[in-house]
């Protein structure tokens, strides 16, 4: 699989027609946007923030009213990952196509019919949703080393006014910068697995929205073995980009 290919890929289950997706997701900026997307590419969105969210939907509607297809986020606490996937199936049926998402990884998960790598990219969905079972092309994936991916920025830009892509990204900023206190503070007394969770949430964020240097921080943070001084210089990394990513959008 080449370059162009090996972020997002498809396999197993086919599809003809699609009406609704219902997305799943629980990082609330990432499940926006990612319904924002969908949106704009004409499909009906229902959104879930759980597993268990989606499945109590799913048992309020009739049968005949079911998503055709579900875009999945692969690192959702609770029922998530190859648990939901039989879930979903036992309950939409055998034909209903998952595709999984994730801002890491580039394999399809157990239980899943496709994978895409966040920030979604709304050639790869609609390409994993006509044609499944085949390679779906899409943009390499992102180099860390960028502040913000501009193409990210341009697909947002291009969807809202001005004004509302500048929120989406004070918001994301100011979200990291008040779990950056709250992370070193678990930092000082131990507390790693906070420090990790937020890490976690910071990553998913940043990628929606393309601020790569920002996702590729926090996912070195929640994912390596760092000791205290390690960890103090990343934090402090990650407070620079948070400034960095700013400096980059007042030139906007």
């Amino acid at each position: 699989m080449d370059k162009e290919q090996e972020c997002n890929t498809v396999s197993g289950a086919s599809i003809s027609a699609i009406a609704t997706i219902l997305i799943i997701d629980d990082d609330p900026l990432s499940l926006a946007l990612v319904a924002l997307q969908v949106e704009a590419a004409g499909y009906s969105v229902l959104t879930a923030s759980s597993g268990e969210e989606a499945l109590h939907q799913l048992h309020s509607l009739p049968r005949t009213s079911f998503p055709t297809a579900f875009l999945i986020d692969m690192q959702m606490p609770g029922l998530a990952g190859k648990s939901l996937a039989g879930a979903l199936r036992i309950l939409t049926g055998a034909a209903t196509l998952l595709l999984a998402m994730s801002a890491s990884g580039d394999s399809i998960p157990d239980g899943y019919d496709g994978f895409l790598r966040k920030p979604l990219d709304l050639n790869a969905f609609t390409h994993a949703l006509a044609k499944p079972g085949q390679p779906v092309p899409g943009d390499s994936c992102s180099n860390p080393a960028e502040v913000l991916r501009r193409e990210t920025y341009d697909k947002l830009a291009a969807m809202m006014r001005h004004a509302d892509v500048r929120e989406i990204y004070t918001a994301s900023v100011n979200d990291t910068r008040t779990r950056l206190e709250a992370m070193r503070s678990n930092a000082q007394t131990g507390n790693l697995a906070s420090v990790r969770a937020a890490a976690h949430a910071i990553k998913g964020g940043a990628g929606m929205i393309g601020a790569t240097q920002l996702s590729g921080i926090a996912a070195r943070i929640e994912l390596q073995n760092m000791n205290n001084e390690e960890l103090t210089q990343a934090l402090d990394q990650l407070a620079a980009a948070c400034n960095e990513l700013e400096r980059v959008l007042d030139g906007e």
